[in-house]
């Protein structure tokens, strides 16, 4: 509502003192990084299937046919916009009974931040199905179990980690923005797309992924296809 009568809000979910002093913030010039911004969005907006797979065993298939890609872009240029800062990323919600395969994260999940062993899960149609591992993994079933609600076993998100500066230090708003990085998440994605309504989104990042749109790669580890 805010920005509907032309605030600006910049994001900065799980913010810690590091980040402000990061490379992610203060090396990036964020200006230079929007041409390849707007071609992934335009890429991702346009395909019809995206595939995810990284050496920890991650492999997922999803279709985005009609689904339009989002980004943050960390700039504020004008009012009513709105983005997560130092983020650098375009995201998308896949089509909500699409999604199969296996998403090992090995990286960070939004609720808990760095992961000491990978977490395994396993998705069907869209819904989870298993979450598998040690102490991360305990903590993200006893969460979405909280919650009460199917709703929060949704895949709601793909999202491709686009800031050649920043790093994984636990907290999400740096460390989904990765270069090098892809992320799904679980829950709520009513505000960029999609038709999931849940009380709570869990974003969960994986590290050297290859990502590939209509069958064309796109971005392996840190190179990027564009």
């Amino acid at each position: 509502e805010a920005c509907a009568k032309g605030a600006r809000f910049a994001a900065m979910t799980g913010m810690i003192p590091e980040i402000l002093t990061s490379p992610a913030l203060i090396d990036t010039n964020f200006e230079e990084q929007q041409p390849i911004i707007k071609k992934m969005s335009k890429m991702v907006t346009a395909a019809k299937k995206a595939r995810i797979t990284t050496p920890q065993g991650t492999n997922l298939e999803m279709s985005l046919e009609g689904r339009k890609a989002d980004s943050c872009t960390s700039i504020l240029d004008r009012p009513g916009i709105s983005t997560g800062m130092p983020d650098l990323e375009v995201y998308v919600a896949p089509v909500e009974d699409s999604v199969n395969g296996v998403a090992v994260i090995d990286a960070t999940i939004s609720s808990s931040g760095l992961v000491k062993n990978p977490v395994k899960i396993t998705i069907k149609d869209g819904i989870v199905q298993r979450i598998e591992g040690g102490e991360d993994a305990d903590k993200l079933r006893e969460l979405l179990e909280k919650q009460n609600t199917p709703s929060v076993y949704q895949v709601a998100e793909l999202g491709i980690g686009l800031n050649p500066n920043a790093q994984l230090r636990g907290a999400i708003i740096e460390d989904e923005g990765v270069l090098g990085t892809a992320h799904i998440a679980v829950g709520d994605n009513l505000v960029f797309g999609g038709n999931n309504k849940a009380p709570i989104h869990i974003d969960m990042v994986m590290k050297n992924p290859t990502v590939e749109l209509d069958g064309k790669v796109v971005l392996k580890g840190r190179e990027l296809y564009l």
